[in-house]
């Protein structure tokens, strides 16, 4: 009898040791195949309509800049609005972008709108890894406060990947200063303890520390200033076009007033001003973008009148998705489909034009990570919800093909973005460049 008890309690523990073991691999496997990003969709789509506040939403109709704009939904407790001035806005920078998703996070999290937050992060990883614009001190900073804030919402998954990705860039990047990375080492560790990974987990990361930083990355390299920021290009000014502006920013700022006086209630004598103003709009933008496009001879004035259709016809696309809260004009939301294909035909003319402008650098490397960038920057947007109907497939087979042509130079020494898991929707990740190609999971 004491045989058998012995014999029973000794497969008990290789049991416990087994699922122990299980679990552990499970964890790791989470961490490869891009959790960060899983069940995407698009952030434009999510905008919860009846939860927007139109005296709020309305902020950027009336002329404020998106920063002011959104800072000031929050600051007014319009989680909804803050949200959706995001995420409709093409004229954000990524780190823009970035710190403004953060702070909408926190506030759905406190709100106990898991799910919110959870979208949220989503998007800040997906920004992290796909920007072409981001330094990766940047890029590591956003994972790893994204990591942990998915750890306080219970989302061990994505918390890990999350974190996975800064500790990647925090132990391999060659453009990190000194005292970056050991920021994000000193953060890293307690993140990952807060998981309730053990030594194994971070190890590494306390060694690097007590060196310094990694050996060979002790001095960063300096990094190279992205391509495609030489072809900020100037506004465009029209003079027609601006009146129309300035009468629509004053129409919608008197109907937000309104709203804001009178607790919400709506008045349509100043709706149907607002919509008329916004058609007046349109019908001259249309006018002078066509003529401005016979009449431009240098490829910049092409790409600010291009650059301008874009911006306007994502606030077109906002007004006709509803998203300052109320109907302005019903005869764009009937026609939801159609401005959605001219946004997008809008972003790919934009795209060809940088394209043009690419091939005219004087040296073939720049030619080459200017293409990366491009097609980074492309999928970027697609992902955003701010190119609609984007050639995602196309698109991550030329970010393949340009990533391969700038590794063979071996002068670029960024880290590359993989794809990591296949499927409808492709993860990605940020990889060194000997990993580059092994981490595709079927």
């Amino acid at each position: 009898m004491p045989a058998a008890i012995a014999g029973v309690l000794t497969f008990l523990v290789l049991v416990l040791v087994i699922l122990g073991v299980f679990s552990l691999l499970i964890k790791r496997r989470a961490v490869s195949v891009g959790d960060s990003q899983v069940g995407w969709v698009d952030p434009v789509q999510q905008i919860e309509r009846s939860q927007l506040s139109p005296a709020t939403a309305l902020l950027k109709l009336g002329g404020k800049d998106d920063i002011t704009a959104i800072n000031t939904a929050l600051k007014e407790g319009d989680i909804e609005s803050a949200y959706s001035l995001i995420v409709l806005s093409p004229q954000l920078s990524d780190e823009e972008r970035i710190g403004s998703l953060l702070l909408v996070g926190k506030r759905y999290a406190a709100q106990g709108k898991a799910d919110r937050a959870k979208l949220v992060y989503r998007q800040i990883n997906l920004i992290a890894v796909l920007s072409p614009m981001l330094s990766d001190f940047s890029r590591a900073d956003a994972l790893l406060q994204s990591g942990e804030s998915l750890t306080d919402l219970s989302a061990a998954g994505e918390a890990v990947a999350a974190l996975n990705q800064a500790r990647t860039l925090a132990l391999d990047s060659m453009y990190l200063k000194p005292a970056h990375r050991k920021y994000l080492l000193d953060r890293l560790i307690p993140a990952y303890t807060e998981l309730g990974f053990g030594r194994e987990a971070w190890e590494k990361l306390e060694v690097s520390l007590e060196l310094g930083g990694v050996a060979q990355l002790a001095t960063a390299l300096e990094a190279p200033e992205p391509v495609l920021n030489k072809f900020v290009s100037q506004d465009y000014l029209d003079s027609e076009v601006l009146a129309a502006r300035t009468d629509r920013e004053r129409r919608a700022t008197v109907l937000a007033d309104y709203l804001r006086d009178r607790g919400g209630k709506i008045s349509s004598a100043l709706v149907d001003d607002l919509a008329t103003a916004l058609m007046v709009e349109d019908a001259r933008r249309k006018g002078t973008f066509e003529a401005g496009m016979l009449q431009a001879s240098q490829l910049s004035d092409k790409i600010a009148l291009m650059k301008d259709k874009v911006d306007w016809l994502t606030l077109k696309y906002a007004v006709a998705l509803r998203a300052q809260g109320l109907s302005l004009v019903p005869a764009w939301e009937g026609q939801l489909g159609t401005i959605q294909s001219e946004l997008a035909k809008a972003r790919q003319d934009l795209y060809a034009l940088y394209g043009d402008q690419i091939v005219t650098l004087p040296e073939s490397s720049q030619v080459n990570r200017a293409w990366l960038e491009l097609f980074r920057l492309e999928l970027e947007m697609g992902r955003l919800g701010l190119y609609p109907n984007y050639p995602e497939a196309q698109l991550i087979a030329k970010m393949q093909e340009a990533t391969q042509k700038l590794m063979a130079e071996g002068i670029d020494r960024s880290m590359r973005v993989d794809v990591v898991s296949a499927g409808e929707h492709p993860m990605f990740a940020l990889v060194r460049s000997e990993n580059y190609g092994k981490s595709v999971v079927p």
